[in-house]
This record gives C-alpha cells, sequence and structure tokens, in this order.
C-alpha cells in the first residue's frame, strides 16, 4: 500500500534537496546506530574508557540466502512490501492484505482467527503462496483443498511481493533475516474490540563465523459472548538457525501456528462452522549459493508441511486427524543487469500420491520494455501446463502499455483449454499513475466451493466467460499526500465476483526532515473507502446464497518516535452497519486495533 520511498522532503521545483543531518542514536554498547538500526561507527562513546579494554565491533555478516522472487511486470510501483512496510499497512492477515489489490476479492465469517479466502477473477483456488520457495498447500480437510489464508504467518516476513497473473495471483514470501552481531530485539504490544489482545517478540543475531539465531513469537486472542461472532486464539511461533560465508549458507527455518476457534453460528439458521483446535507446521532445510538478484544461484529445499486437527466434539468426523506432505524443491538461475533466468523443480510427496512441478522464467527489464515469460508443467499421464506471458513498453515516461495472457491446458481430453488475458494503459501525471484496462476469460470453467463456511456449497460452474474493466490511481499527489486506488466493473455478477468493486486510500507519509533533521520522528495517517457489490454463493441443491452490499470506512494512524511506532487501525461499516462477506455471518460494526512497535539494538 504504501511506496517504498516517499519524495515529500524533496522540493522537486526548486531542486534544492534537504538532506538528514541526523545525530545518530547509540545502542547499550556506546556504537553509533541509524534510525534504521545499521551501525555507522564502531567508535567508543565513553572516552573514558581505556585503550585496554577491548569492546566487540558490531560487525555485518554474510546474508542467508532468500528466495527468488521473478520479474513482476507492471505498470507503475507493483505490490511490493518490504518489513517495515509490511506492518505500515495495518494488515493482520494475509487476507487483509490482498484486498488492496485489484481483482483479489477476500471472503472471512469474522475476526482474527476466523476462516478467510480470497478470489481472483471469482476462482478461490487461484491465489498461490511461496514460503521462502516452499509453495504452501491447503491441509485441512474442512476447506475443500482450499487454503485458509489465516494459516500464513507474514509476521515473519521481511519481504511480500504479488504477481498479478493473467488468471492466479502468486504471493512470494520471504522470511526475516538479521545480518549483524549486534542483537536485535523487538516487542509488539496491540489491544483492541472484541477484548482482542496481541503480543509478538522477536530476537536475532549472527555470530563471528558467520552462525545465526533467530527466535519471534506472536500471540492473539480475542471473545465474545455472541456466538455469531465467534471467539479464537492462536499462538505461533518462528525459529531459524542457520551459517552463511561468502556466498555459501545453511539454514533450517521453522514456523509453527497453534489455533483454537469456537463455533460460530450462521443468523437465522441452524448451521454453523464448528469449533477447531488444529496445529500447522510447515519447516525446512535449506542449502544455497549466490543470491537470486544478481550473478548465478542454486538452492535445494527439503521441507515439510503437516497439519493436525485435535478438534473433539460431536459429530466432528474429521476430529483428531493429521495430514502431511514432504516438499522437495531444487531450483537455479542467473541474474545479470536486464537480464534474468529460472529453473525450479518442485516434488510434493504424501499420502501415497507423488507430483512434480517444472517451472522456468525468463525476464528481460530496461528502461523503456519489460517481458517476463513463465512456463509450468506437471509430467505424467495428464500433463497439464500453463503458458504465461507478460510486457510492458514505456515509450515515453509518462505514458506506458502493459499487457499479460495465460494458456491453462489439463491434459484431459474432456476439459477444454482455458484462455485468460489482461491490458492495460497507463498515464503518469508528476509522481501518479493513473491507469486501466480490460480483464477477459475465453472459456468457462468450474469453481470450487468455500465449503469450510457451509457444507452444502458446491462447485459453480461459470458460463459466463467473465469480462471486466479495471482502473487504478497510485502514486502522490502532493507533497507528502499519497493516494492508492482501484476499481473493478465486471459484466455481470458471477459466484464469488461481486460486479463491482472498489477501495481508496489517501495517506500522509512523512519524516517532517524539516522540524526533525535527526530522521526520529515518523507520521503516517491515512483514511480510505471499500465498496463491494453482493457475492453469490452457489449451493448443491440449485439454489444460491447471496452475501450482502459492503460499504466500510478505514482509517490508520502511526507516530514512530525513534525506535517505538505507536498505532492505531480502526475499520467501521456504514452501510449496512453488520454487513455479511459471507452470506449469514455479519460482521461487528467497528473493529479497531491499538498499539505499540518497539525495537532495540542491544
Amino acid at each position: 500500500m504504501w511506496p517504498a520511498a516517499v519524495y515529500a522532503q524533496v522540493p522537486r521545483d526548486t531542486g534544492a534537496v534537504k538532506r538528514d543531518t541526523s545525530a545518530f542514536n547509540r545502542d547499550s554498547a556506546g556504537f553509533a546506530i541509524d534510525t534504521t538500526g545499521r551501525v555507522v561507527s564502531a567508535a567508543r562513546v565513553d572516552t573514558a574508557v581505556t585503550d585496554s579494554a577491548r569492546v566487540a565491533r558490531d560487525t555485518l555478516k554474510a546474508p542467508l540466502a532468500r528466495a527468488e522472487i521473478p520479474l513482476i511486470v507492471g505498470i507503475g510501483e507493483q505490490y511490493r512490501w518490504n518489513r517495515e512496510e509490511l506492518f505500515a499497512t495495518g494488515a493482520l492477515t494475509l487476507g487483509e492484505l490482498l484486498d488492496r489489490v485489484p481483482g483479489a476479492v477476500g471472503f472471512r465469517s469474522g475476526w482474527l482467527g476466523a476462516p478467510a479466502h480470497t478470489a481472483y477473477i471469482g476462482d478461490l483456488s487461484r491465489v498461490r503462496v511461496f514460503y521462502d520457495g516452499v509453495e504452501i498447500v491447503p491441509l485441512d480437510t474442512r476447506t475443500g483443498g482450499l487454503l485458509d489464508l489465516t494459516e500464513v504467518q507474514i509476521w515473519t516476513l521481511e519481504e511480500l511481493a504479488v504477481e498479478r497473473g493473467a488468471d492466479e495471483l502468486r504471493i512470494y514470501a520471504r522470511s526475516w533475516r538479521v545480518q549483524r552481531t549486534t542483537s536485535n530485539t523487538r516487542t509488539d504490544v496491540a489491544t483492541g474490540d472484541e477484548d482482542t489482545n496481541l503480543y509478538r517478540g522477536f530476537f536475532g543475531r549472527r555470530f563471528r563465523r558467520g552462525e545465526a539465531i533467530q527466535l519471534g513469537a506472536q500471540q492473539y486472542g480475542y471473545g465474545t459472548r455472541d456466538i455469531t461472532l465467534g471467539s479464537g486464539d492462536q499462538l505461533a511461533i518462528f525459529g531459524r538457525l542457520g551459517w552463511a560465508k561468502g556466498l555459501w549458507s545453511v539454514d533450517a527455518n521453522l514456523v509453527r501456528g497453534r489455533r483454537s476457534r469456537d463455533p460460530q453460528r450462521r443468523l437465522f439458521s441452524d448451521t454453523e462452522i464448528p469449533r477447531l483446535n488444529s496445529n500447522r507446521t510447515d519447516a525446512y532445510l535449506r542449502a544455497a549459493y549466490g543470491d537470486p538478484e544478481r550473478g548465478i544461484w542454486l538452492q535445494a529445499i527439503a521441507a515439510s508441511l503437516a497439519f493436525e486437527e485435535k478438534t473433539r466434539g460431536l459429530g466432528l468426523d474429521s476430529a483428531d486427524t493429521t495430514r502431511s506432505r514432504a516438499q522437495y524443491v531444487g531450483a537455479a538461475g542467473f541474474t545479470r543487469g536486464a537480464f534474468r533466468a529460472s529453473l525450479t523443480n518442485r516434488t510434493l510427496v504424501g499420502e501415497q500420491t507423488n507430483r512434480t512441478v517444472l517451472e522456468g522464467r525468463l525476464g528481460l527489464q530496461s528502461r523503456y520494455a519489460a517481458l517476463s515469460l513463465r512456463a509450468e508443467r506437471t509430467p505424467g499421464d495428464t500433463g497439464a501446463s500453463v503458458q504465461e506471458g507478460s510486457f510492458r513498453v514505456s515509450p515515453l515516461r509518462w505514458f506506458a502499455l502493459s499487457g499479460t495472457v495465460a494458456r491453462r491446458v489439463s491434459g484431459r481430453q474432456d476439459v477444454p483449454d482455458v484462455i485468460t488475458g489482461r491490458a492495460e494503459a497507463g498515464l503518469r501525471v508528476g509522481r501518479l499513475w493513473i491507469s486501466g484496462g480490460g480483464i477477459a476469460r475465453d472459456t468457462s470453467t468450474i469453481l470450487p466451493a468455500p465449503i469450510v463456511y457451509d457444507s452444502a456449497y458446491g462447485p459453480a460452474f461459470d458460463i459466463d466467460r467473465p469480462t471486466g474493466i479495471f482502473g487504478t490511481a497510485r502514486g502522490r499527489l502532493f507533497k507528502a499526500v499519497h493516494i492508492d486506488a482501484f476499481l473493478v466493473n465486471w459484466s455481470k455478477p458471477g459466484a464469488y465476483r461481486p460486479q463491482l468493486h472498489s477501495r481508496s486510500d489517501i495517506y500522509v507519509k512523512t519524516n517532517w526532515l524539516g522540524k526533525f533533521p535527526s530522521g526520529n520522528f515518523g507520521f503516517l495517517g491515512s483514511v480510505g473507502y471499500e465498496s463491494r457489490s453482493r457475492a453469490i454463493f452457489p449451493r448443491t441443491d440449485g439454489g444460491v446464497d447471496v452475501s450482502s452490499l459492503y460499504r466500510a470506512v478505514n482509517a490508520q494512524l502511526e507516530i514512530r518516535i525513534v525506535n517505538a511506532t505507536v498505532f492505531f487501525r480502526q475499520t467501521t461499516q456504514i452501510q449496512p452497519v453488520r454487513p455479511d462477506l459471507v452470506p449469514g455471518f455479519l460482521l461487528r460494526r467497528q473493529n479497531g486495533i491499538y498499539g505499540v512497535r518497539w525495537q532495540f539494538w542491544n
């Protein structure tokens, strides 16, 4: 949502650049550290210390490996966030973050722990998540083969990028890494409506010979006496042990979430989302050479994905079950200047089934044009495959054309090939990009059902061959004022596809260097409006359920002083005051949360 760079402090018309003459902070060992935590001097401040006193210097070690994020082609700034920008969005779950992406429509039945799915062009199965190169696959039998986005722990990340393919969203997530031998410690505390309490803690450090240790945990809980709203809690942990020297690195990573959810009753119905107690554990061991952003790179990963359900209660036939998958990933690539290429082999093993996917990518980028080609194939009897190409042409600095097209082949004679395309044109006004275009799919498809909300929901045959238009506006309006807005309008409503969906956020982001040249102050304030029309949920008996209209105002405020950030975020429903994104599961009129994020270097 927030651009990686903000130009509010640079008056472009005068050519005068205000420089940050920051007086650096000092850590507890006396080292000079800037506001990002980077050591700029290892000099000892205390002049009373004699030369014989030895103080260990803070040093930067070779970085641990990071996963590939392919060339993402589009007009203007892409949907990509670093660690600080991720937390500044205010999104607590991946589903909330994807609500900012055109074409993506999120569905959830309640607050933080409630089941959450996102549809892309009406298809709930076309959102794929790759965590450090490992694809996070759905393992909970209650979701019917769809990934519950609440299971993805975005608080563990240092970077996240969204690639808007022609017919699917691909989420590339890189986990948080540390590079300094000075300990990195952070604590987040928040509270809010529905008796919500949230806590996070982080610790990371590198050692003299390149070893690394990282630990993190997040716990949240919320509750209400209203069974139609539901209650829940989660305790998630993150851990990494690793070593890196030069271009070589080895690391072991673990993410585990223990989640509890109370039953949630549907309004005016006897059906409910049953109680859930589960553990999801994703772990991997990785050996790597090089960096995907430059030169030759290689990675080999052995991963284990497991979901354990411990729910006990009458009528829960899926209680006390465990599902697991092993995933083996081998990837290699080369990046130099405008050229990048990679080849990935991903093998999924489990429950007497093996599935291997081969993916090749090629990217070229220059000032005037960009091209990204992708091919994916599943060897075997069916021989399913996907071919996709994206391009951008920028003959002028203020004008650009972009497009992407994908052909999906099932490998079965009774299922036709599907071609989906998107075309877009954009104009640049100052630092604001305004663009618009169209989306179309040429063939009817079968859409899977979100049975976690109601087992009576069934697959839908999308016979309308959807076509739609969209528009976006992203960038700086004036000085520190920015906008991030989109509108998508389909020719007609379809299953899990509201006919009209729009979102706009206007925000001010500045460090106010004229008054605080040290850089020890930061301000972010935003107000936004989201609107969507009704969504259709087909049932197995031939009927349909329909959600209500949705109109909501989002507000956010953040103030940073040195390394502590105080934040407040609230969503207020305005029409109706109790809407439902999933038919029958009403949301609260407002949800607010506030707290502090505090980082230490010592």
